[in-house]
């Protein structure tokens, strides 16, 4: 089958995880994807990693002239079963492509507030919508006859237990922005708290201060850091691939939830790792630091937590399962799936038919951001941070806060425009390739005190686990 892709643009959010893993997925299964980035900063130039990494993954990526306006799209002559949006920003591109190609389309919701004039016509035009969640399925529910939820699949074979860090270590992930704060600030008071040999990593688009806490940057592969340490702390997509790399995991978002047990997900009809939806209001530093102590000090419930983690990832989080439920998904919106269900449609090279797009400030209401954490609503994915410079600090006041446009608002809607509610649960965490070390448990005992610095070539000379996270440049 060969899937022609759509999304806005790669930024550092789970959204582009998401489109990421899925695309390499459908094609180590023998699919073909062709990838378009609809509104992107830069083009090819400002994404060159990403796009080295998804075409040797045998993904073929194109950039639109961004804004797509008065222009018509000349479409490469190529065949194609399906179109599939990831963007609500991608959205009546796709449907138009879909019209003219006479192909199935699906749309991908990541989060909420998508049911507005401006994505009506692309959402009623859809053989089938995929929700990441159940809420984003409630928040659609007119069109619940076509929706199919399927959540947010890790790649099991880059995030996986490695060996770990010989003291206690715990990782904060995650994007940062507004409604996150609490969340960030009950962290940083609580880790205050922790023995002085416990180490405390951040990896994020924002510095979460300085003191106890190891500020990483932005992580792209961040399965390198995982399968070192002990404890993730985060949300959504963190939790989920914290869990597949064998480490105890609490969420901590609008709420604090605590850590992820058997009992927890037990109760759960869908894993939610929100950290969101309870009423338990503002996260209380003084609950995140006892379960931090706990699982410092009470080293058989901490390897109980790492091994559970692991084994509920295999069995409920794979990609692979994703990418089962998608191409479902495909097949019943119609596209041909098998090879034996028939080839793809060839339509040659045609123009796409007036009215054209319209420009990105004259486009859509404001919505939130595409990914499953209630986070403050985005209206476009935010510039992706300049890997030159350092992460800026959560004590200094940004100059454009995720979510909101650059200066001179480029590239986003009118600011006139109507903000939606909230975007639904679970924020994820990009991450590269690249897979960790075999499995090596918790250590039996922690030293007394922590080394002046990290050791280098922790996992061995040569080992996929990774370098020191330290070593990759702040801000990405």
């Amino acid at each position: 089958m060969h899937v022609l892709m759509l999304t806005a643009t790669f930024f550092a959010a789970g959204q582009t995880t998401h489109v990421l893993d899925l695309a390499r997925g459908l094609v180590r299964r023998g699919h073909r994807v062709d990838l378009w980035v609809t509104h992107s900063r830069g083009g090819r130039d400002a994404h060159a990693e990403t796009v080295a990494a998804l075409e040797a993954g045998g993904v073929a990526v194109r950039f639109l002239p961004a804004p797509v306006i008065d222009r018509r799209l000349g479409i490469p002559q190529d065949r194609y079963d399906v179109v599939h949006a990831q963007s609500s920003w991608s959205f009546e591109l796709a449907r138009r492509l879909a019209a003219l190609l006479g192909l199935p389309l699906v749309l991908t919701c990541h989060g909420l507030g998508l049911d507005q004039p401006a994505y009506r016509p692309a959402l009623q035009a859809a053989d089938r919508l995929i929700c990441v969640g159940p809420r984003v399925a409630r928040d659609l529910d007119a069109y619940r006859a076509k929706i199919a939820v399927v959540g947010n699949g890790v790649d099991l074979e880059r995030f996986r237990p490695g060996i770990r860090e010989g003291r206690f270590t715990l990782l904060y992930a995650g994007r940062v922005d507004r409604d996150k704060r609490p969340a960030v600030a009950a962290f940083r008071r609580a880790v205050l708290g922790l023995p002085q040999d416990v180490q405390v990593w951040a990896a994020s688009n924002r510095r979460l201060g300085g003191g106890r806490i190891r500020n990483l940057g932005w992580v792209p592969d961040l399965e390198r850091v995982m399968g070192r340490v002990h404890v993730v702390v985060g949300t959504g997509r963190v939790i989920r691939e914290g869990l597949a790399a064998g480490a105890a995991c609490l969420v901590l978002g609008r709420e604090y939830h605590g850590p992820v047990t058997p009992e927890q997900v037990e109760r759960m009809s869908f894993p939610d790792f929100s950290g969101n939806g309870r009423r338990l209001g503002p996260p209380d530093p003084a609950a995140l630091l006892r379960d931090l102590l706990r699982l410092y000090r009470d080293r058989a419930w901490l390897a109980e937590l790492m091994a559970f983690g692991r084994r509920y990832a295999e069995e409920h989080l794979s990609l692979d399962a994703m990418v089962d439920r998608t191409l479902a998904v495909y097949r019943a919106a119609g596209a041909a799936v098998d090879p034996a269900e028939g080839g793809a449609v060839d339509h040659g090279r045609r123009d796409l038919d007036e009215p054209a797009m319209p420009a990105a400030d004259e486009r859509a209401p404001r919505v939130a951001p595409e990914g499953d954490d209630p986070a403050a609503p985005e209206p476009n994915p935010p510039v992706p941070p300049d890997p030159r410079a350092p992460a800026p600090d959560l004590d200094e006041p940004a100059a454009s806060e995720a979510g909101e446009p650059a200066a001179g608002g480029a590239g986003g809607p009118a600011p006139s425009q109507p903000r939606p509610p909230a975007p639904d649960p679970e924020e994820p965490a990009p991450a590269g390739a690249g897979a960790p070390a075999s499995n090596a448990g918790p250590p039996a005992a922690w030293p007394a005190a922590p080394p002046a610095a990290l050791p280098r070539g922790a996992h061995g000379e040569g080992s996929p686990a990774g370098p020191d996270p330290a070593d990759r440049p702040a801000g990405r």
